[in-house]
């Protein structure tokens, strides 16, 4: 659902709330627990506040529908991919630069990785920035990680060697930033709501589809 810069700039929790109800907490989807469905969405992603210091609700916001359009599907995907014998490594990319901080987000943009692939260009899809200083060396770590992995099939950089996932419920991976490291487990609190949500109210919106309701004890 698309805001304008002035909601975004006075996003409240009554602001999130409606779009919770409205967009995603129908009775179309949900029937006679609409209501409840909406309040555990949003009881759930207050709990993830503490990860944000300004303009929290639209932190929330982009965080909810970036969770159910592509971050849960994407590590369900690696997790059904693990199950079936594949060789997965995750990366999350964190790295913004102070020439490259937003008006109201916190946090790096969609494809602004591409950065350290292509340079400082500037078009529709992604933003650039000069690649020097720290921007450098995460360009180095980027470059090093794909190459390596072209080479060996194992993303490393140094001494950083990403893990594979070896257990379809533990997701290990990188986290690319100024200080970069390799981390034990990727948003296991994400997916484990939605599973339980989805179960809990009979409709999964990160496959947008029903599911069958299963009671919770």
């Amino acid at each position: 659902m698309p805001i304008t810069p002035e909601k975004a700039a006075n996003f409240t929790r009554e602001d999130f709330s409606e779009i919770v109800h409205k967009i995603l907490a129908t009775k179309e989807v949900y029937g006679a627990n609409a209501d409840a469905a909406a309040e555990d969405i949003i009881k759930y992603y207050e709990t993830q506040k503490i990860g944000y210091q300004r303009n929290i609700y639209l932190h929330l916001y982009a965080q909810l529908f970036s969770d159910i359009s592509f971050n849960i599907p994407t590590l369900r995907e690696a997790q059904l991919k693990v199950a079936a014998g594949q060789n997965v490594h995750f990366y999350v990319y964190s790295f913004v630069p102070e020439s490259a901080k937003h008006l109201l987000f916190d946090g790096a943009g969609h494809a602004s990785e591409l950065s350290s692939f292509f340079g400082p260009m500037n078009l529709n899809f992604f933003y650039g920035f000069p690649l020097e200083d720290d921007a450098a060396k995460v360009q180095k770590i980027m470059v090093d990680l794909f190459v390596n992995f072209a080479k060996t099939g194992k993303p490393s950089s140094g001494n950083l060697k990403v893990p594979s996932i070896n257990t379809p419920n533990k997701i290990p991976y990188i986290e690319i930033d100024v200080n970069t490291k390799i981390n034990d487990n990727l948003w296991e609190d994400r997916i484990e709501f939605w599973d339980r949500h989805s179960k809990k109210f009979g409709f999964d919106w990160p496959q947008n589809r029903k599911v069958a309701i299963r009671d919770e004890l």
